[in-house]
């Protein structure tokens, strides 16, 4: 493949990658907890151009680009705003931490999405059904349920006058949140880049605030992805235009028999 192409096609490849990742944002405005996905990109490097074009003078020689490519793609975890619902299940951290849910493998995710509510079982799961952990069941008998800010929950059982502690929400925090992996729908497993989870009671040194009966919204600004995403596209566009241009010339040279 010709160096010019070779330096096209990277563009091609990074520009896609981006544009990818800037849809997804859109795609989940309306997502709870979402959080959006930052793509950087990077030159490959830079070479004489008369490494590329021997016919290059050497008074006349410059360095040239050769490409583009994907220098880091990281979540980024900014605090999204707060939709009070009224829903005493559904549970927004105003601060740092992430709820822990058990996934169908027996693993831990960890998630911003707070919206919650019963299984059959009586058990608080999330909307996919994962379990919330540590485990909190409400007595069937529960007719006044609450999350406090610090994560303690109670109830208050029917003929009853003073509430019962039920369960203790802990929250986990990461060293390095921007290393999490997405495991879809909002959930997110730890990497070596983002070390193990620490676990603590909301409210402590470091760990945010449970609010009831709100729901954290996703932190996409969708005036600034829509513009990101504009320009993604148009590089996009104006790269292809490029290869398609060289490939012109390459089938007229060789029409001609003229060598490249």
């Amino acid at each position: 493949m010709l160096p010019i192409l070779q330096t096209a096609a990277t563009g091609l490849v990074a520009q896609r990658f981006k544009i990818d990742a800037l849809a997804n944002n859109v795609a989940n405005v309306d997502t709870g907890g979402f959080k959006r996905m930052r793509v950087s990109l990077r030159d490959v490097g830079y070479v004489p151009a008369s490494t590329i074009a021997p016919e290059i003078a050497p008074e006349q020689d410059a360095w040239v680009g050769i490409g583009v490519q994907v220098a880091s793609s990281q979540m980024m975890f900014d605090q999204g705003a707060l939709q009070f619902t009224g829903n005493g299940f559904d549970l927004a951290i105003s601060g740092e931490g992430f709820f822990q849910v058990k996934l169908a493998d027996g693993t831990t995710g960890y998630t911003r999405g707070g919206s919650f509510g019963l299984d059959a079982s009586r058990r608080l799961v999330d909307a996919n059904g994962r379990i919330l952990l540590p485990g909190i069941t409400m007595p069937e008998d529960a007719v006044v349920y609450n999350v406090a800010k610090n994560g303690e929950v109670t109830v208050l059982r029917e003929g009853e006058e003073s509430p019962e502690v039920v369960g203790q929400l802990q929250l986990a925090r990461f060293a390095n949140p921007g290393g999490l992996l997405s495991a879809g729908q909002g959930v997110f497993k730890p990497t070596a880049a983002s070390g193990e989870s620490t676990l603590g009671q909301p409210g402590s040194a470091g760990y945010g605030e449970v609010m009831s009966g709100a729901l954290e919204t996703s932190n996409v600004d969708i005036a600034d992805e829509m513009t990101s995403l504009v320009q993604a596209m148009r590089a996009y566009q104006l790269t292809l235009k490029v290869v398609k241009s060289l490939d012109d010339i390459l089938a007229l040279a060789n029409q001609s028999g003229t060598t490249i």
